[in-house]
């Protein structure tokens, strides 16, 4: 993986090149990737009859995409269908009835599974390939962690998307926590394009420690980096990295004291004050490790 150490000011910032999967990668990951006995059951209740294409395939499929460099699940899809041999691999079997349609997966994912349940569903297939992925590389997974925000423009008659001042569009934003070693997602949320990323990602941050990751280290760009999330991350036992903005005012003259007693302050009011927020509009107790 290829580093580069940026000085900049009294913060020493690393940027990291996320590792993740390019199309003829994910043949290879297709393959490997297992589905828990938990999911396929509850996969198979969501149908009150045989299904025409199996779930299990579906659901791998719409796992490989928030693993590919694809940013628009359209654009994944119209590849994928072009690609037997992928889809073979997925678990599709092409000579019945080939490949099911982009508004099958969309009511795969959105009505059968629904949006709550995906993310429980998410982590109990992520503690098996976290464990596999760890055996074969070596390797911690989230111990280094990368969190962005991606924006999916919406249609014009679109209700429920918003407009997005920094994007300059409407549209809704797809947060994502990804392990810097592996590409490997530890985490999502799709929000609207006008709710602010950065305390959306202290949610996804919580969430991911409650379901077993373990983040030593977390690269962010600014948005996420404002006071109360630095020191959020911080009480999590996480090392922040993140570029100094050239509009932050730094003072040499400050005395440790001072910032001690400015914590101390924060702490008893604004942090106090945001996870209880956090709790109330993010529903935090679903979240509880399954």
């Amino acid at each position: 993986m290829r580093r580069r150490d940026i000085s900049t000011g009294q913060v020493n910032y690393t940027r990291r090149t996320l590792i993740t999967y390019r199309p003829h990668k994910l043949k290879e990951l297709a393959k490997a990737l297992v589905v828990p006995p938990e999911v396929e059951e509850f996969l198979r209740s969501c149908y009150k009859r045989d299904p025409r294409y199996p779930p299990i395939a579906v659901f791998k499929l719409l796992l490989l995409f928030f693993m590919s460099t694809f940013h628009h699940l359209t654009a994944f899809y119209e590849w994928a269908c072009e690609d037997t041999e992928f889809l073979r691999s997925v678990g599709f079997n092409l000579n019945y009835y080939g490949m099911p349609s982009y508004k099958t997966i969309w009511h795969f994912m959105m009505v059968r599974i629904g949006v709550e349940k995906i993310h429980e569903l998410f982590y109990v297939t992520l503690k098996v390939v976290k464990s596999k992925v760890e055996s074969s590389l070596d390797v911690c997974v989230g111990r280094s962690a990368i969190m962005d925000a991606t924006p999916i423009e919406a249609t014009s008659r679109d209700k429920e998307a918003s407009y997005n001042g920094h994007y300059k569009m409407r549209c809704y934003l797809w947060s994502r926590l990804l392990c810097a070693d592996t590409g490997l997602p530890l985490g999502f949320e799709v929000t609207t394009g006008s709710v602010h990323e950065g305390h959306i990602g202290l949610a996804i941050v919580y969430r991911a420690i409650l379901n077993g990751i373990t983040i030593d280290d977390l690269w962010i760009d600014n948005k996420y980096a404002f006071s109360e999330a630095i020191a959020s991350y911080w009480l999590f036992g996480i090392r922040t990295h993140y570029r100094v903005s050239a509009s932050w005012n730094f003072s040499r003259g400050t005395m440790w004291q001072k910032i001690f007693r400015e914590y101390q302050r924060m702490w008893r009011g604004r942090i106090s004050r945001l996870m209880r927020t956090m709790m109330k509009y993010f529903d935090m107790l679903q979240f509880i490790k399954v």
